[in-house]
């Protein structure tokens, strides 16, 4: 067999696997309420309406909603639009940007270290807990994350190839990308590690290689297709846009998290293979060809902790790099003082998953199918709604009664059974 039809092959296993995860029973469980709901109603009330204000200017209840850019719901949108307007629709962009993901951390560990660890990097990703429950989560988070992975890892690879060197395109394209789903956040984690690749980079790309004025012209060109709209259709959006974003970098955050928050996070994200993380970690940090990674991983939570406004899923894109540290090693093979470690991290993981299995099964009671396959997410969703005291706002209604009937059974899933 070549090694054409190797490499196909593992990833049309990979993409087999993972899809069967992030797809399957999108449609048997409710919309969670209120991140998810919110998300599916505003997208509901685009795909309904009409006119060039309903496509840019986004809406709840019909009333202007500019906490978001209106990117991730125009994907919302076209998915209404193949498969109706359902809980499977509302989540099924997500799962596809999972998906897309995990092929690309694949097909950056390739020509790296091989098939086992390309498909170790792709299972580590697909089985943690913080990718795999908001693969099946219907909000902005994943589609970020994706489009975050592809322009480093583009990037990454754009560095390792010998100069002269073409722009790295896919990196200033995944950006602007990610500008139109999440806004300026996008561009901070894209620009950031490679960055920070660049300067331990050796030798060290020269600044004409690198495009910039191209690039630059490449994510205004892409963030055009929106704000100028935007801002034509209705100058206050931008404001108001631009407002909410200020306000989560300060204590007036609706989410505001201690400066530990993100040290708590990445590692119960990353479960079970946070057990397995500190060999490979410590062994990437000395080896020059994978410090990128690890540069990367210490990143994403940095920069996200100088903001008071934090939510664990903003920093998914930490376990681009985690995954292809701890999953090509783990696939390679481990050194011998790791062995006793893999043990124990072994029997501590399966554990773990039976009791959450167990415990999901018993509290699921009506939704067998769902607890099967989200038993071992379910750590990751405890985001979904943080704490809060005191009533919610006006913005934070339901939208779950302008759904069909099924759908309006999220309320009820905040709310245990008497």
């Amino acid at each position: 067999m070549g090694a054409t039809t190797r490499a196909v092959g593992g990833a049309a296993l990979l993409a087999l696997v993972a899809g069967g995860l992030f797809l399957q029973g999108l449609g048997r469980y409710p919309l969670l309420d209120p991140d998810e709901a919110r998300h599916a109603e505003v997208a509901r009330e685009m795909a309904a309406g009409h006119g060039l204000r309903r496509l840019f200017l986004t809406t709840l209840d019909l009333e202007p909603y500019p906490e978001k850019p209106a990117g991730y719901y125009w994907l919302v949108a076209l998915a209404y639009a193949a498969l109706g307007v359902n809980e499977a629709a509302a989540r099924a962009v997500s799962a596809l940007a999972a998906l897309v993901a995990v092929l690309a951390l694949y097909a950056y560990a390739l020509p790296r270290w091989g098939l086992p660890a390309a498909l170790g990097a792709g299972a580590v990703a697909t089985t943690s807990a913080g990718w795999f429950g908001p693969a099946r989560y219907g909000n902005l988070d994943m589609t970020l994350t994706a489009c975050v992975t592809v322009g480093v890892l583009g990037g990454l690879a754009w560095l390792e190839r010998p100069a002269p060197r073409r722009a790295p395109l896919v990196s200033y394209v995944a950006a602007g990308l990610g500008l139109l789903v999440k806004g300026p956040l996008a561009l901070v984690l894209v620009a950031g590690p490679l960055a920070l690749a660049a300067l331990v980079e050796r030798p060290r790309p020269r600044l004409g290689e690198l495009g910039l004025e191209r690039g630059a012209l490449t994510v205004v060109a892409l963030g055009a297709l929106l704000w100028v709209p935007v801002g034509l259709l209705d100058p206050s959006y931008l404001s108001a846009f631009a407002v909410t974003n200020v306000r989560r970098l300060g204590s007036a955050s609706p989410h505001a998290g201690p400066i530990y928050y993100y040290l708590l996070w990445v590692p119960a994200l990353l479960f079970p293979w946070t057990l397995f993380a500190v060999g490979p970690l410590r062994r990437a940090a000395r080896d020059p060809r994978r410090r990128t990674l690890v540069l990367w991983a210490v990143f994403v939570p940095t920069v996200l902790t100088l903001a008071r406004g934090k939510l664990a899923t903003y920093a998914l894109s930490a376990l681009a790099p985690l995954a292809l540290v701890v999953g090509t090693e783990l696939a390679s093979g481990s050194p011998a003082e790791d062995r006793t470690t893999l043990r124990a991290g072994g029997a501590l993981a399966a554990l773990a998953l039976l009791v959450g299995a167990g415990a999901a099964l018993f509290a699921a009671r009506g939704y067998l199918a769902l607890s099967c396959c989200s038993c071992s997410a379910g750590s990751a969703c405890t985001w979904c709604r943080p704490p809060c005291s005191g009533p919610r706002s006006p913005s934070t209604r339901s939208p779950c009664a302008r759904w069909p009937p099924r759908s309006r059974r999220c309320t009820a899933i905040a709310r245990p059974r008497a």
